[in-house]
This record gives C-alpha cells, structure tokens and sequence, in this order.
C-alpha cells in the first residue's frame, strides 16, 4: 500500500513538473545535438568565409523578433489586464444602481409622505 501512495505522488510531481515545463515559453525547442547538426550542415552549404557573417545577421533578426514578440505579448497582457478593470468597474456600477433603485423602491411612503407636505403652507 505505501507503495502505491509513493507511485502516485511521484506520478503527480511528473505531471506538475511537465505542466510547469509546458508553460515555459521556449524560443524554440531545439536540443544542442539539433543546434549542431544545422552549425555543421550551415558550414558546408555556407562556407567558412561567410559563416560568421551570416551568424551576426541571423542573430540579429532572431533578435528583432524577438523583441518584437515580447513587446506584443506585453501589449497584449497590458490591454487584457485594462479590459479586465474596465469590466469590474462596470459591474460595480451596475450593482452599485442596483442597489440604489432597490432603496428607492424600499422607501416609496416617505417619498409620498414628503410629497404631501409640498409645496409649504404659509399662514
């Protein structure tokens, strides 16, 4: 019996650590024997001579988008997080009317009760 508990909490930190490594964002998932073969195929196809170039300008546009990728995903978090408020603010004004016509409602006799004694009777 102890046995099955331990399988299944270990079962149960596999899933969370997998969860967890799912929601890490790779750039790409590429492992260093991947990275090496694309280096080695790229050195034959490329040469020697212009590798080092094509290195600098490829990091450079991976760079650029990059930057360009983060700066969406912030804008994009930044205007969900402003829907969000915007929309509870709306939801506490609309029960914040709400109660205030259920008041209103409440209290018609001293409404009537006011309007009876209006307009003031001079002597």
């Amino acid at each position: 019996m102890p046995l099955q508990k331990w399988s299944r909490a270990k079962h149960q930190r596999r899933r969370q650590s997998a969860a967890n490594a799912a929601s890490v964002d790779p750039v790409l998932d590429i492992g260093f024997f991947e990275m090496a073969v694309v280096a080695v195929v790229a050195l034959f196809v490329v040469g020697p001579e212009r590798l080092p170039g094509l290195v600098r300008t490829g990091g450079y546009w991976f760079g650029k988008i990059r930057y360009w990728v983060n700066n969406t995903k912030s804008e994009m978090k930044r205007e969900f997080h402003n829907a969000e408020v915007l929309r509870q603010e709306t939801e506490q004004k609309i029960e914040q009317s709400a109660t205030e016509a259920l008041d209103i409602q409440a209290k018609p006799n001293e409404i009537n009760s006011a309007n009876k004694h209006w307009p003031p009777k001079h002597p």
